[in-house]
């Protein structure tokens, strides 16, 4: 067992590696889940086309939902690979290479079927994004999954997850600060001068800007993260149906993924009708680059500080109180409309948690795949981290539907600032509005609080737990010792602490 009083040298390479991989991945994951969606609304399907709009978001909600079903195959997939370069990394580089390269394509009229046929064009968006889609959940499967390889030391992976966040966070903070300035700047015609967002040059050459930068950060985790020997991991394969049967029976598993869809929901959102908050509440879409730097500096600060309050407080401690400190910026975003300071603090105290949440969840998943093991006999890594892919995908499909039906309801669809929203709506702007901050503060707010509450509740896995799990499969590695089904359960790991 690796000490738990050190970190060993030799992971410094694995943290800047694996920190700079987040870094990418995050960068492409929100283009593809927040941004995407406004390069449809606004560059694609105005005016009489609008209802399109529509007809796409309802696609990508469909489909995303129906993957979830086959993600524990991916994850089974990438289990049961075996290659000189590990589990792994092949999914990392040809699931990040296929997932940049369709994401770009999206990002266009489709040879201008769009404008000529758009029934034609969601018949191909069907396909292409399903692929891309797919392509996705291999290289975000195999690069979250691997964190349970890096170490079974609880030390040791919350730096390394902490060092993924970190990237994480700056990815989607730096997004945030370069959608509009670089779409500009791309866009045909007076780049600096262009206020539009009309120009789907624009966007193209940011989605291959990202793309770039994404699969870049996969050859750098191909090339200098690497897994560990730990005796508790085993290259035993296991067919599809046990990996589902392990996952199923993995209660932790099932709670903290009931608990984190709820967060991902609630957050997704909000965050994703910002820029709508901004360019038609507001009136100045130019505020939203000012959200940039602060999810940049404030997330920076809390993957930085977590590692110290998740070992004096605890993660659950950790996770209700940064629920709690979201909830607050909702409060405060209710009396922001005339104050853009307000605005400002309301999106602090909104985004700033988030990363420490992130790893909450993403570092108990982890430590499930130990649970699960003791429990069970089965370690599936990729297939117990992949339950995170399919929140996300659950929670981002839903979002997006949000998105389309709310900016297709409040009329914000085709128009480019908040005169022409009024001018659209005959002025009539204040029955828009209710709708759009009822989506956008109440029903999230209301998902967060569930979330704390089932976390409270239900999931009880935490680092001094996983310590004696991980103990006593290394006893059962000396002994030859598998469990059988029914052996062990929560239960038993409970009762031992309040003894």
């Amino acid at each position: 067992m690796e000490n738990q009083n050190s970190v060993h040298k030799g992971y410094i390479k694995t943290y800047l590696s694996y920190g700079f991989g987040g870094f990418g991945h995050d960068v492409l994951y929100a283009v593809m889940s927040t941004y995407f969606i406004m390069f449809v609304t606004s560059q694609l399907f105005t005016g009489a086309n609008a209802k399109w709009v529509v007809v796409i978001t309802t696609i990508i909600t469909v489909l995303r939902l129906a993957e979830t079903l086959i993600d524990p195959i991916i994850g089974s997939v990438v289990d049961n690979t075996r290659t000189k370069i590990g589990r792994f990394k092949p999914w990392i580089l040809i699931g990040g290479l296929l997932w940049a390269v369709l994401l770009c394509f999206l990002f266009t009229s489709i040879f201008g079927v769009a404008d000529s046929n758009p029934m034609m064009y969601v018949c191909i968006f069907a396909v292409v994004y399903l692929v891309m889609d797919i392509s996705y959940s291999f290289k975000d499967s195999a690069y979250w999954g691997m964190l349970s390889s890096l170490s079974t030391n609880s030390r040791v992976r919350n730096n390394i997850g902490t060092a993924a966040r970190v990237g994480s966070t700056l990815a989607q903070g730096l997004t945030m600060v370069a959608v509009v300035p670089v779409v500009k700047f791309f866009s045909v015609g007076n780049f600096a001068a262009d206020d539009s967002m009309q120009n789907r040059q624009g966007w193209f050459l940011f989605a291959v800007l990202t793309c770039t930068i994404a699969f870049i950060s996969a050859i750098v985790v191909a090339l200098f993260v690497n897994e560990s020997k730990d005796a508790v991991r085993s290259d035993e394969k296991y067919s599809t149906m046990d990996v589902f049967k392990t996952l199923a029976k993995n209660d932790q598993l099932m709670w903290i993924g009931a608990s984190y869809i709820l967060l991902c929901l609630g957050q997704l959102v909000t965050q994703s009708l910002l820029l709508y908050y901004f360019t038609y509440i507001k009136g100045d879409a130019g505020m939203f680059a000012i959200c940039g730097f602060i999810q940049v500096a404030a997330g920076f600060v809390s993957v930085i500080i977590f590692p110290t309050l998740s070992k004096i407080f605890g993660r659950k401690t950790l996770y209700i109180a940064c629920i709690c400190l979201m909830l607050v910026g909702y409060i405060i975003w209710i009396f922001a409309d005339s104050s853009a300071l307000l605005s400002y603090v309301g999106y602090l105290f909104f985004i700033a948690p988030y990363p420490m949440l992130f790893l909450c969840v993403m570092l108990t998943i982890a430590d499930t795949v130990e649970y699960g093991q003791w429990k069970n006999g089965t370690r599936a890594e990729s297939a117990t981290l992949v339950v995170r892919v399919m929140c996300d995908k659950i929670g981002g499909a839903i979002s997006n539907a949000v998105v389309g039906f709310v900016a297709a309801a409040c009329g914000m669809v085709g128009v480019a600032s908040q005169g022409e929203w009024s001018n659209a709506l005959n002025g009539d702007t204040s029955s828009a509005a209710l709708t759009f901050k009822l989506v956008w503060l109440l029903v999230p707010g209301i998902l967060l609080a569930v979330s704390a509450i089932m976390y409270k509740f239900k999931v009880h896995m935490d680092e001094s737990m996983h310590a004696k799990i991980v103990a006593e499969l290394e006893e059962d590695v000396k002994t030859g010792h598998k469990p059988e089904a029914g052996e062990r359960s929560i239960r038993d790991l409970l009762v031992d602490r309040i003894d």
